[in-house]
């Protein structure tokens, strides 16, 4: 059976904490960041690069000596688009991403300014509803825990429904828009996916995905296995 593990930011890097990264000095960033050009399930319609984003740490705005690291993943610190789901990533690691299997994504050059240097980077964009072509909803369970998996109701309820969204307009109108799965079952075409952005979960990878970027030493990451196991159905 193939695991699946959430990938996550890491808290820390060679004993420091990595910086965010901050928009505040990409050009055009109103367009960038705003409502206008991008969406959760559309790319930006015109061909964008985002230059350039400025480490930042987190805590005291303005620390003393500045950021003394950056990594191959980092979080936002402030100026990000909105509306989407997009992951700020060093060149190696997008290449490395490259060579395996994404749900619909793009990527739009970056560039980081760190210690008076310019480094290459990329946004990379995960549209959000893509998941949905690949769970199959007959063999599926949500329930009505919160994203914690803590019941914030009196009683524990399972249920199967036809769609995401058959399941969202149930949880808003019942369950206190609280949600999360009981059990996931996809289809055979996921096992040909190694990265894709899942609700509740946020960015799930492959185990040889997790392999590889072990092995190619990439910063800023660390992993954790799903709290659901993703179990395959014979539908295509």
């Amino acid at each position: 059976m193939t695991t699946y593990y959430q990938l996550l930011k890491a808290d820390k890097v060679d004993g420091k904490v990595p910086p965010g990264l901050d928009g505040t000095h990409v050009k055009n960033k109103a367009a960038l960041f705003g409502f206008n050009e991008v969406s959760a399930n559309d790319f930006y319609k015109t061909a964008v690069s985002f230059d350039f984003f400025v480490p930042k740490d987190f805590g005291d705005p303005e620390p003393a000596e500045g950021p003394q690291i950056i990594c191959d993943l980092h979080q936002w610190r402030g100026e990000y688009p909105i509306g989407g789901q997009f992951m700020p990533i060093s060149e190696k690691l997008q290449k490395l991403f490259q060579q395996f299997g994404i749900q619909k994504y793009r990527f739009y050059p970056a560039k980081v300014l760190f210690k008076e240097r310019i480094y290459p980077y990329a946004i990379l964009q995960l549209l959000m509803n893509d998941f949905e072509q690949y769970i199959d909803y007959t063999k599926t369970l949500f329930n009505n825990m919160d994203i914690d998996g803590d019941l914030t109701l009196s009683e524990k309820k399972v249920l199967q429904f036809d769609s995401f969204e058959d399941m969202e307009n149930h949880s808003d109108d019942n369950w206190d828009f609280n949600w999360n799965y009981e059990k996931i079952v996809m289809k055979t075409i996921f096992r040909d996916i190694d990265l894709i952005y899942l609700p509740q979960l946020n960015e799930v990878v492959s185990e040889r995905l997790k392999i590889a970027i072990e092995e190619a030493g990439i910063t800023g990451v660390e992993f954790e296995e799903l709290p659901v196991p993703i179990e395959f159905s014979d539908e295509v």
